[in-house]
């Protein structure tokens, strides 16, 4: 079963978890969390598999790597357009979910973190008023 199937079966309202104690919540929260983020680490890896690239290369993208961690993002001039292409490959199977690498102006990797929104989650009290959490 495909990772992103699992993830909807194990998918469950949260009226249902509103009977669970709050640590069995909080654990099945994190389990789906790293699921999710297993699921997106393994199609990143399927989607840019490892190019061609030299010893010396790899050093460079270590340092694209750490600096973009650090900072946040990182803007590396390589040779050429072809280089470009290699590195942004390498990277998008190597940075953290939450990080991506893009070519710009033809021989140039930029890599950054990208913004997302933190679904919120609906809970229904007792006295009938939702919340957002």
């Amino acid at each position: 079963m495909y990772k992103s199937k699992f993830l909807e079966s194990i998918s469950i309202d949260q009226n249902v978890l509103a009977d669970f104690p709050k640590e069995q919540t909080i654990e099945f929260d994190n389990l789906q969390s790293e699921l999710l983020e297993d699921s997106r680490l393994a199609a990143r890896q399927a989607l840019f598999p490892d190019p061609q690239i030299s010893e010396m290369e790899i050093e460079v993208l270590r340092q694209i790597l750490k600096q973009t961690l650090v900072q946040g993002s990182y803007l590396h001039a390589c040779r050429d357009e072809e280089q470009a292409n290699c590195f942004r490959i390498y990277l998008m199977s190597h940075l953290p979910p939450e990080f991506a690498a893009l070519v710009i102006r033809g021989s140039e990797v930029n890599t950054f973190k990208e913004a997302t929104k933190t679904p919120k989650t609906i809970i229904k009290g007792g006295n009938g008023k939702h919340t957002l959490t």
